[in-house]
């Protein structure tokens, strides 16, 4: 893992220089020859485009080079598509494991915006005639650009997909999101925000620091989500670098000036992060709590239902085919994403593609153990392996296939009792504060609708012109206001509360393994007396003793147990058992073996114990903030540089976003 907090910014679309051999296929269509029928324009707006990345910052990270194929792959997997009117934007996420099993993780905002275009017909017609004049009539080849398919579209305004995408070494998936999503706000507002966009993406790749396991980063915004005026009392600007404080009605209010660096406080405490127009909280779970997952585990539940999941579930402990498939990426990626993490404290040893491009669908008929997600349209044109281990999970349609002759998983009907309790009372509604329908918050809508809001609510929500007009003031006044006098701690309490249900949904999990296994160290073969040995006899050994592990186990258990200490998963993870005594204890096994002495020491009390500890973390983290990220700050850009035509992603400067150099 490379240490930073975000590896690359990157900008994926179509670029007219590499895109003339598809101009030229696409004119030839547009103009046929005299015995062909012409070809319909409706169907060639609906062809699609490779597209290409556009620009990258920082050109490289030592220990992960940047990979254009895979990056553009997995950040525009369907194929770039012109549209003859805006689309609404979309985030996903996606995945990329190199040789060595490390990580890296991509996050994706794609949207349209209009193609800008310099051609006339009249230049298109010039260019043929010169051409017969040359060497005859070349046919419609003669003149080829992009410019020159539009005009040959008909359409007034021609739209194309771009899209921005974070790689990071860690997947802090609502973080990057906000991030996104604030960069494209800022692009389609009317009103540029007050630094160029440069200013706000170098924040983020060289400034924001990568938070130690339990600590949490608030990256700051240029807008502050509180109003610093309370009723008619004015407050002073503090100097560069300090706060103010007013004691609102409710909370504390506060503006911060300057750009001060914080340097990290100790482990427990919270820290800010810089989007474009509001704070942004990063959370990283500490050594005692479960590994970072930051997709929701209650999407999962409630898209497949706990017995399907529980299906999908089983058929990864015992190392079978797994397929996702769904027409919508993000959700393949937050499916695979939280089957992984379930399975703590065992991890998946083989192939995972949570997000397939089309051109590797060929990988599927690999006879290997696999997680893949496909993105696709139509399944009746699905050509899938004839296995008989594959398990087909049907997201759009909530139905899963299972092998024939498969084991449930043990004490079913009792998890399903405990996630059901779990999601029921988060979901039993609240209170209300005082009369009235609650403030809309597009944050929440993001959530509901897998990270992407409809596009009728975010045209609503920009085209606000009172809202519009009040950030202009505050602006100007040097002060700021959000939407809603408590909008950043509804968000937060929302947040706070989406996070200890995921950990109380995943802590159930954690609590059935810690009772299967909680005597396994006793069967563990230690025969070795060094590591050299182990390794050089490792593939003659017997590491654990099955026969007697069995024999001690409850009758009902035995069908799964059976089948699965024979994978490769629980293989590794025995392997790392024997290995610890030498080297450094792996996270997971280290965290593992915690439970089991909290079971030893608590006995019947000690599930409950752990799940207090687990959600008093979580609540810990949101209490304050511990680290401010540095803000965004004016770069060394000349005058006019940063500036942008509203509605298209700019060309960023390169020489701005390079990486500082160290001293």
């Amino acid at each position: 893992m490379s240490g930073r907090f975000v590896d690359y910014f990157a900008v994926c679309g179509l670029d007219p220089e590499l895109e003339l051999d598809e101009v030229r296929v696409l004119q030839q269509r547009l103009e046929p020859n005299q015995n062909e029928e012409p070809q319909n324009h409706t169907d060639l707006l609906h062809r699609t485009f490779r597209s290409r990345v556009l620009a990258h910052f920082p050109e490289n990270v030592e220990g992960n080079p940047f990979d254009p194929d895979a990056v553009n792959m997995l950040s525009v997997p369907g194929g770039l598509r012109f549209w003859s009117q805006p689309q609404a934007p979309r985030f996903h996420s996606f995945l990329i494991t190199r040789e060595d099993y490390s990580r890296t993780y991509g996050f994706v905002l794609t949207f349209s915006e209009r193609v800008q275009t310099q051609a006339r017909t009249q230049t298109q017609t010039l260019s043929r005639d010169q051409g017969r004049d040359q060497g005859g009539d070349q046919g419609p080849c003669s003149s080829w650009s992009l410019d020159s398919l539009l005009v040959s579209l008909g359409e007034d305004q021609v739209y194309v997909c771009k899209a921005l995408v974070i790689l990071a070494p860690l997947p802090f998936m609502g973080v990057y999101r906000n991030f996104l999503w604030q960069l494209h706000r800022a692009v389609t507002a009317e009103t540029s925000p007050p630094l160029p966009l440069e200013s706000y993406i170098y924040n983020l790749l060289y400034e924001v620091p990568l938070p130690p396991p339990g600590l949490s980063v608030q990256v700051q915004g240029v807008y502050e989500p509180v109003c610093v005026t309370v009723g008619f009392l004015q407050v002073p600007l503090p100097p560069p670098g300090l706060s103010v404080q007013v004691q609102g009605v409710y909370e504390p209010v506060c503006v911060t000036v300057g750009f001060l660096q914080v340097p990290l406080p100790p482990p427990g405490l919270s820290v800010q992060v810089q989007g474009v127009y509001e704070p942004v909280w990063c959370h990283r779970p500490g050594t005692a709590e479960l590994p970072l997952l930051d997709f929701s585990v209650s999407d999962a539940l409630l898209r497949l239902g706990p017995q399907q999941l529980l299906q999908v579930f089983s058929c990864l402990l015992l190392e079978h085919q797994v397929l996702l498939y769904s027409q919508d990426p993000q959700l393949l990626v937050v499916v695979g994403e939280v089957m992984c993490s379930l399975l703590f404290p065992f991890q998946w040893q083989h192939v995972y593609v949570p997000l397939l491009p089309a051109a590797l669908s060929h990988f599927l008929d690999a006879p290997v153990p696999y997680l893949m997600g496909l993105q696709g349209q139509d399944r009746s044109q699905l050509d899938l392996p004839q296995e008989a281990n594959l398990c087909f999970v049907d997201l759009d349609n909530s139905s899963v296939d299972v092998p024939e002759d498969f084991p449930q998983f043990p004490l079913q009907e009792e998890l399903i009792l405990e996630l059901k309790d779990i999601l029921q009372r988060h979901s039993a509604p609240e209170t209300s504060s005082g009369p009235g329908p609650p403030p809309l918050d597009p944050l929440s809508l993001q959530d509901q609708c897998n990270g992407n809001v409809p596009s009728e609510v975010l045209d609503l929500l920009q085209k606000n012109q009172t809202l519009q007009r009040l950030e202009a003031l505050t602006r100007r006044a040097r002060v700021s206001v959000t939407q809603e006098g408590r909008g950043l701690s509804g968000r937060l309490q929302q947040e706070k509360k989406a996070a200890i249900l995921n950990t109380q949904l995943r802590e159930v999990f954690a609590a059935r393994f810690v009772a299967m296994f909680c005597d396994y160290d006793a069967f563990v073969i230690h025969s070795c007396s060094d590591l050299h040995s182990w390794l050089t006899a490792r593939e003659n050994m017997h590491n654990f003793d099955k026969a007697s592990f069995l024999s001690e186990q409850p009758e009902h258990l035995l069908p799964f147990l059976a089948r699965f200490i024979e994978t490769q998963m629980f293989a590794s993870f025995i392997d790392n058992k024997i290995m610890s005594q030498w080297n450094q204890q792996e996270a997971q096994l280290r965290l593992f073996d915690q439970r089991i002495q909290t079971r030893r020491l608590y006995q019947q009390r000690a599930t409950t114990y752990q799940l207090q500890q687990a959600v008093q973390a979580v609540e810990q983290r949101y209490q304050r903030v511990a680290h401010t990220a540095v803000l965004p700050h004016l770069l060394r850009m000349r005058i006019g540089q940063g500036r942008f035509t509203p509605g298209t992603f700019p060309r960023l400067q390169q020489e701005v976003l390079k990486a500082p150099t160290t001293r």
